[in-house]
């Protein structure tokens, strides 16, 4: 009703204005077109027309302006509906994906993500979808489709595209999206892990050993500090390991025997280097503490090889006794029974092995009888007693497990020799099978 009235009066104030105007400009006025062309009219119709052009101008502009309008309000109502299908879409190929139809939920999760190419929970579905199809790549290029389209740096995102990266052999690729991650979020422990181990997968150990330590200083669940600091100190060693300057990378391996003395693989390292140098003394030193810190199987053999190699096998046997103070393990006196064969002393190893024999394990499940008689073996070869040692060496040979073999103190894998890894991944962890076992009190 309001409008209505609106519109009568601005009819008729209009009309009134063009009456007026009419009334005070009736006189005639010449339009020249061009020569010989003019039109003769009223001069009231050259200022009706100039404000009839300004009114068609402004009408033509709220016209066009209505339909504007009137079209975004379609194509937002258009825009609503598929993004509220696609979502649909994406729900129900979640919830295909978690009730296990990976494939249904693929084909769904595609349809939700033609629709909104920028929804990134979609995405990051659909991907799943992939890889739990073990399709890495489709993956992996799902999510860059999304990390081109979205703004900013999403962590979740570049998470995943760094995992999925390493999984397809692209580590630059994931160092990149790693980095990034870490910048929007430096104190996250996770994110930090992944990064280290990318770098690592790239051979670039120092920088990996350096963002490792900040995950530590970060790690506040206690269940994951031993683990990242294992990770941590392999690191270190293996950027030593690859330093091309000497004087350097024996600075590092000090300073991780210093920091982490139960951590074997630097000091085994840093021994074998003293040893080529010359310094036997040193490397002794080296053995002889970390021996009275922990008894490990490896510190025994070395030990012994490093005097034996040099002719002088009996200078292992008195740190070898010492050993024996105030403990009732096995390894140190086989260890010391290998030494006599060594010195040459046959019969205070016979003397030894008499011992072994006489004595049981704490722990029934651990035989020694084939480092017994390996040595035995050794022992009988050394005294030319060929057949019984023939006999004694079959029988090591078909014992429980290959004497002095190693194992893995974290998977449990066995292992002949000592090597500073496990295919388990963890470092420093091989241990003599018998390493830990322990001799029971003589019977009275």
């Amino acid at each position: 009703m309001l409008r209505a009235i609106g519109i009568a009066l601005l009819i008729a104030l209009v009309g009134s204005a063009v009456g007026w105007l009419f009334y005070w400009n009736g006189q005639e006025t010449t339009l020249h077109l061009a020569d010989g062309h003019h039109l003769v009219f009223p001069m009231a119709l050259h200022i009706l027309g100039a404000i009839a052009l300004g009114a068609s101008a402004v009408l033509a502009g709220l016209s066009l302006r209505s339909a504007g309008q009137a079209l975004r309000r379609v194509g937002t109502k258009r825009r609503d509906r598929r993004h509220q299908e696609a979502d649909q879409l994406r729900d129900e190929g979640t919830q295909r994906l978690w009730s296990g139809d990976i494939r249904g939920a693929a084909k769904v999760l595609g349809q939700a993500v033609r629709r909104r190419p920028d929804d990134l929970q979609a995405a990051l579905a659909l991907a799943r979808s992939h890889e739990e199809r073990e399709e890495w790549a489709a993956a992996l290029e799902i999510l860059e489709g999304i990390r081109a389209t979205h703004q900013g740096s999403e962590i979740r995102l570049l998470s995943r595209i760094g995992r999925l990266a390493l999984r397809t052999g692209n580590s630059g690729a994931a160092i990149a999206a790693f980095r990034e991650a870490v910048q929007e979020q430096p104190e996250s422990p996770r994110l930090l892990a992944e990064f280290s181990n990318a770098l690592a997968t790239e051979g670039k150990y120092a920088e990996a050993a350096t963002v490792a330590g900040k995950c530590l200083a970060q790690e506040r669940e206690p269940s994951r500090q031993a683990a990242t600091r294992a990770l941590w100190l392999s690191l270190r060693y293996r950027a030593a390991l690859k330093e091309p300057d000497a004087a350097s990378a024996l600075t590092q391996l000090r300073r991780m025997v210093k920091d982490a003395p139960e951590f074997l693989p630097p000091l085994l390292e840093l021994a074998r280097l003293l040893k080529e140098a010359g310094d036997r003394k040193g490397a002794d030193r080296l053995y002889r503490g970390s021996l009275k810190k922990e008894v490990r199987g490896v510190l025994l053999e070395r030990l012994l090889a490093l005097h034996t190699a040099n002719g002088e096998p009996e200078k292992a046997l008195a740190p070898l006794r010492a050993l024996l103070r105030g403990n009732r393990l096995a390894a140190p006196r086989l260890a010391l029974a290998r030494g006599l064969l060594a010195a040459e002393d046959y019969e205070a190893m016979s003397t030894e092995l008499q011992e072994l024999s006489l004595t049981a394990t704490i722990d029934t499940e651990t035989c020694l009888s084939p480092e017994r008689d390996l040595l035995a073996a050794e022992l009988a070869s050394a005294r030319e007693l060929d057949r019984e040692a023939a006999t004694l060496f079959r029988r090591a040979a078909e014992g429980t497990h290959h004497p002095f073999s190693y194992e893995c103190r974290a998977c449990k894998r066995p292992a002949e020799s000592w090597s500073d890894s496990c295919a388990c991944g963890v470092w420093g962890e091989l241990e003599w099978r018998v390493g830990t076992t322990e001799l029971a009190e003589p019977a009275q």
